[in-house]
């Protein structure tokens, strides 16, 4: 979903294993609430998991998937802000390639999707019934079309209509941080080449402070904008840099509570790479594979839910009781959500890049 080859000073190309890793491990959390919200929506027609239960008592944050989507976003805005935009032409090309590259996969994920909703259960009716949930019973209750699957780009990037799959609901906020991250490294990179470096990185913090009040989503995307402008060149010498970091501090009491995990991703995207037993951590394998298939994760595992999730609670209830199918289910769901996303890894997503950069060569083409 994110591209993490950057282009170094030189030319060649660095791989930053840690953000990989991180933001496979948010979309692997984001999962996880989304699967324990059923039990915590269900209420009391549901048994008690004392599990859970605790843990949701120590960190109210670990469940909850709202929460770690901010991590995602963070990472998102710190890799848009490494694109060098140096011209109106080169923001167009940016804004282009960024659409594309998210249009595209929502296109293909939202045609399974589709197929994924014709399956047996997919609605789980019975299964809304069952827990007494919202959660589910608020899940795919308005029939679509393959007409809705063809037009699901727009409907989510442009439109932010995200009944195909409800996870999307963030990639039309996460498509305009984009672009505005573009156009903010644009004056950047012109005040810079006039000598003024520090108001270039003052405007980037001004307007996402200013954007708390607007969208918390486009917040986190600025913000890694920012951490990101911050490690270029001597801005984290200047007493701007130092001013904005005192202005911060003393924010924190003032921002909106939704924001606040920012800071909180923030620091950790800062502090992984400084911490050599962290950095193999998030750069191991077993977190660069969650961070390759990150799309395909968070794209089908509540439809997964919907489904094969469902087949399975309503399957062995029965026999297993509640509880006891709800511990099995979740396995089930997880490494069906892996296989289909490492699937759709080789296939659409590779191919999506591919049309990608072959469209966003014949515009520079044309625009030259």
């Amino acid at each position: 979903m994110l591209n993490t080859r950057l282009q170094t000073e030189s030319g060649g190309r660095r791989w930053y294993g840690h953000l990989n890793g991180l933001k496979g491990m948010a979309c692997l959390l984001v999962m996880l609430g989304h699967y324990v919200g059923i039990y915590q929506y269900a209420g009391a027609s549901f048994p008690s998991i004392p599990l859970i239960d605790t843990l949701s008592r120590i960190s109210d944050s670990l469940f909850d998937e709202g929460y770690w989507l901010y991590l995602f976003f963070v990472v998102s805005g710190y890799l848009a802000a490494q694109s060098s935009v140096g011209t109106p032409k080169d923001l167009l090309l940016k804004a282009v390639n960024r659409f594309l590259r998210l249009a595209l996969p929502v296109l293909f994920s939202c045609l399974l999707i589709f197929l994924l909703s014709r399956l047996p259960g997919f609605h789980a009716q019975e299964t809304a019934t069952l827990f007494q949930s919202p959660w589910y019973q608020g899940a795919y209750t308005q029939p679509v079309s393959l007409k809705d699957a063809l037009l699901s780009p727009f409907a989510v990037l442009l439109l932010g209509d995200a009944r195909l799959n409800a996870p999307y609901w963030v990639l039309r906020s996460m498509l305009a941080a984009s672009i505005l991250i573009y156009l903010l490294g644009l004056v950047y990179e012109r005040l810079r080449a006039a000598g003024h470096e520090s108001a270039g990185f003052s405007v980037l913090m001004l307007v996402t402070v200013l954007s708390c009040s607007v969208d918390p989503v486009i917040t986190a995307c600025l913000a890694g904008a920012a951490l990101a402008r911050s490690e270029k060149g001597d801005i984290h010498k200047t007493p701007a840099f130092a001013l904005w970091m005192i202005l911060l501090v003393r924010a924190v009491y003032l921002i909106p509570l939704v924001v606040r995990p920012v800071l909180f991703f923030s620091a950790l995207v800062l502090l992984i790479p400084r911490v050599p037993l962290l950095n193999r951590i998030f750069s191991s394998r077993a977190f660069q594979f969650l961070g390759k298939i990150s799309w395909g994760i968070y794209s089908f595992h509540w439809p997964l839910t919907c489904s094969v999730g469902a087949l399975c609670l309503l399957g062995f209830s029965g026999r297993l009781g509640l509880k006891a199918a709800y511990g099995f289910t979740f396995p089930v769901v997880l490494l069906a959500t892996l296989l289909l996303s490492l699937g759709f890894y080789y296939s659409f997503e590779r191919f999506s890049f591919f049309l990608t950069r072959r469209a966003a060569g014949t515009l520079k083409r044309l625009l030259k």
